[in-house]
């Protein structure tokens, strides 16, 4: 992904869960360190967790949606908060499950949804006439 960055062909997003979300979330400060170089501008993460490298870093100004379970055991719901933390402006889905990536209608329309609305707040305003 990031020489795909690097070549010019970014990716828009990414999505992450558990150690994946910690990697995917390293990876976008990276990426948002290096000038330059065409990061993605959202993220979703579920049953992520801060990794410990980023302890202090920075705060990402890309919108981020983080699902979390309630119920999780690996991943309890103090620490998915952590990773939030990363992020200038987070949204969370919290679930009532465990250490999964929802997929019951109501977790899955509600991604949709937050995806729907990042997608089209990155449409060119229209103009009126005239």
């Amino acid at each position: 992904m990031r020489a795909a960055c690097e070549q010019g062909a970014p990716f828009d997003g990414v999505l992450g869960f558990s150690n994946g979300a910690a990697a995917a979330a390293v990876l976008l400060s990276e990426l948002h360190g290096a000038g330059g170089v065409p990061a993605p501008r959202f993220a979703i993460l579920c049953a992520g967790f801060l990794p410990p490298a980023l302890v202090g870093a920075p705060r990402l100004p890309i919108a981020s949606l983080h699902v979390v379970g309630r119920n999780d055991k690996r991943v309890p719901l103090e620490q998915a908060r952590q990773l939030q933390g990363l992020f200038v402006e987070p949204e969370e889905l919290l679930h009532e499950r465990e250490h999964l990536v929802p997929q019951r209608s109501p977790e899955t329309e509600a991604v949709a949804s937050w995806l729907s609305a990042w997608s089209a707040s990155q449409r060119p305003a229209s103009r009126g006439p005239g």
